[in-house]
């Protein structure tokens, strides 16, 4: 008379064997897990570009490294994939539509031909500043300067009244902004004001002349 083996011992195996064959890492390749985070509140990036930037050529990011290959994370900000190791020093930096971005100075070295599991991925939110240039009198145009700590540098125009201008500014952090109007017949006038940045957010500052 045949005998079965039991059904539960049956499919124990085939997960095993399924665990083995989707879990195991050539030799040679490097294995990157993780999750892309908010740098200030680590939240969970969703949809971030995550790439892999590779050391030893010239004229890259951040003094030598270039992209090596880009890996689509998932709505929860994890990421998992393999990649063969040429030998290069390997980081990870991250970006999404939104804005997020990782600097160089956050992102995690790999190890290549390792395991590298429980990565923080850190990326930093956009913010942006508006600064609004509100005519009180009115008076004639003038020409407006403004610069501080913001991205992209200053801003130097002839302007109407009741001008406004958008810069993008480092997230989550305070922000210094200064201003100065050459107005036609009045003369120079200046100021400045610090201001707090949070992500995801446009903050406006008014000056009124």
């Amino acid at each position: 008379m045949r005998t079965h083996p039991p059904r539960r011992r049956l499919l124990t195996g085939v997960a095993l064997l399924l665990s083995l064959t989707t879990c195991k890492r050539l030799d040679g390749d490097t294995l990157c897990e993780g999750t892309v985070v908010d740098r200030h509140t680590n939240a969970r990036v969703p949809n971030a570009t995550v790439s892999v930037m590779e050391a030893g050529q010239s004229g890259g990011l951040g003094g030598g490294y270039v992209l090596k290959e880009e890996h689509q994370a998932d709505a929860q900000g994890n990421f998992a994939f393999q990649l063969a190791d040429d030998g290069n020093d390997m980081t990870l930096m991250a970006h999404t539509s939104q804005g997020y971005h990782t600097r160089f100075m956050d992102a995690p070295k790999l190890r290549g031909g390792k395991n590298n599991k429980k990565i923080a991925l850190k990326a930093q939110a956009p913010a942006w500043l508006r600064v609004r240039f509100r005519d009180q009198l009115p008076l004639d145009s003038g020409f407006i300067t403004v610069a501080g700590s913001l991205e992209g540098g200053g801003f130097h125009s002839w302007a109407h009244p009741d001008t406004s201008i958008v810069y993008r500014a480092q997230a989550n952090t305070n922000t210094l902004v200064y201003w100065q109007i050459n107005v036609l017949h009045l003369g120079l006038r200046d100021g400045r004001q610090d201001v707090y940045t949070p992500g995801l957010d446009t903050t406006t500052v008014e000056v009124v002349y």
